[in-house]
């Protein structure tokens, strides 16, 4: 059991993990856009998000001491390692991003762009320090990286498009929240207004509670009426997530909750469609 911890730990704090989670998500993605699956998208999410995060965990590694020492610690001791890291797997999403198109190369710079000013200090003040932005913004990132790459070609934002681009950036904004409830006494510390800084613990529950439930009943609609090909995706994705707002009730494993489970809505999603793949 105790390896088990340390495995997951490692997947975690290495970001490997949620990595191979968003490689998954392409399976999905694809059947619900009714697009073809090019086999480098999975590649470029996989490599791309690994180096974003090294990235983020480098740049606020003093951030981390507070909210989450353990990582700081697994970051420092690492730290030319990890700048190894990050170029090399940087390098190889641009390169896997110009075989795939100029479009994409220009979508994955924005992003890249996104994910860096958002952090960035202006006369001592970050975008992320503002209620709810940071929450936003990643939210939006995370949604684009998961399905731009399948219109950077035609270009053609349809109602499925809008529609995924919708839940899945609804379903991170959740996840963030569940991050921000671990990381509620750092943040306060670092006077960055997240939900739970602002509102407490059991109110941030309830409100990414009811957004969840709303997505349900949207998703489950969407399915029930054929408004989108392998919708039920969607709706069993939000079920899942259910299942780590409830468990953050308990603080003390709110690491493992976010860390595992709260990423783990990826894996899920990302999973269903493997399968059907198959």
């Amino acid at each position: 059991m105790v390896d088990l911890f340390k495995f997951l730990s490692f997947m975690s704090h290495s970001n490997l993990y949620l990595s191979f989670a968003t490689f998954l998500s392409a399976f999905s993605t694809s059947l619900i856009l009714s697009a073809p699956l090019d086999f480098k998208i999975p590649f470029i999410l996989f490599c791309g998000v690994f180096s974003f995060y090294l990235m983020n965990r480098y740049w606020e590694l003093k951030e981390d001491e507070l909210t989450y020492p353990e990582r700081s610690h697994f970051i420092k001791n690492k730290k030319k390692i990890i700048l190894a890291l990050i170029l090399i797997f940087y390098g190889c999403t641009i390169f896997l991003t110009y075989l795939k198109s100029l479009n994409a190369i220009f979508s994955l710079f924005f992003v890249t762009f996104l994910l860096i000013f958002y952090t960035l200090r202006i006369k001592g003040k970050r975008l992320k320090d503002i209620f709810l932005v940071k929450n936003l913004i990643i939210s939006f990132a995370w949604a684009f990286i998961f399905t731009i790459f399948f219109i950077t070609e035609s270009l053609n934002i349809n109602k499925e498009f809008l529609i995924i681009f919708f839940f899945l950036g609804a379903f991170t904004f959740i996840n963030t929240v569940i991050f921000d409830m671990r990381d509620i006494e750092g943040d306060k510390k670092n006077k960055i207004q997240t939900l739970p800084v602002k509102l407490g613990l059991e109110k941030s529950r309830k409100i990414i509670f009811l957004i969840n439930f709303f997505l349900t009943i949207v998703s489950f609609l969407i399915w029930m009426y054929n408004f989108l090909p392998y919708s039920f995706i969607i709706f069993f994705t939000s079920i899942y997530l259910y299942l780590p707002i409830y468990l953050s009730k308990n603080e003390r494993k709110l690491n493992l909750v976010a860390d595992i489970l709260g990423d783990g809505w990826i894996i899920f999603y990302g999973a269903l469609g493997l399968l059907l793949w198959l």
